[in-house]
């Protein structure tokens, strides 16, 4: 029997933070240098958006798990993480500050030199991607990968707590999981790591 799955969202984030953390960290032990800067804030940004989708992706498949489904115990415990993830917010303040980094990076005078044209392209690329997945976060108090789409997380937590309540069919709510696994579409998500990491190669080629 496979094992049931075991999401802790407070040890994800928590993670995601220290890594954060620690970029920051390495910022402010050196000299100022604002190509070394936007680097950072590239690399924190994508800390945020890999650690939000993860963290999504563990929570549908917990869904996904009949074993977990027929176990009420595991359930609640697998609907408390969830609740979890769509209520704490310690990811997106940070994720907002660094959106506002890159896309004012992308506009800087600094950077309105020829030389800097891949790097700029790549900037303003990744900034509009980065505002389409915040806005896909939703904006209230409930947020998550996913959030915008008719059938998202909080469904499947709503359905859940009525499975626990045998009002609604264990069966049923992995048929919901499923469609909600596979309506995510992963390709914006994509598209911002292989921009960063096209744009981190040009802010380092800028300074050589």
């Amino acid at each position: 029997m496979c094992a049931l799955p075991n999401v802790n969202v407070d040890i994800g984030i928590g993670e995601c933070v220290s890594s954060v953390d620690k970029i920051l960290t390495r910022r402010h032990q050196r000299a100022a240098d604002y190509f070394a800067d936007l680097v950072d804030d590239l690399e924190a940004v994508s800390e945020i958006v890999n650690t939000l989708d993860n963290l999504f992706i563990e929570l549908i498949r917990g869904f996904e798990s009949s074993n977990l489904l027929q176990n009420k115990n595991k359930l609640n415990v697998h609907l408390e993480e969830t609740m979890k993830y769509l209520t704490k917010r310690e990811l997106l303040k940070p994720l907002e500050d660094f959106i506002g980094n890159i896309e004012a990076a992308a506009y800087t005078k600094k950077l309105k030199p020829k030389k800097y044209r891949d790097l700029v392209s790549a900037l303003r690329s990744i900034s509009k991607r980065l505002n389409e997945y915040r806005e896909q976060l939703g904006r209230g108090a409930i947020t998550g990968v996913g959030q915008m789409k008719d059938w998202n997380l909080m469904t499947l937590w709503e359905r859940g707590n009525d499975v626990l309540k045998d009002r609604f069919e264990w069966r049923d709510l992995l048929e919901i999981a499923e469609e909600v696994h596979r309506n995510q579409d992963f390709g914006l998500s994509d598209s911002i790591h292989r921009l960063i990491g096209q744009a981190k190669g040009h802010a380092k080629a800028a300074v050589m």
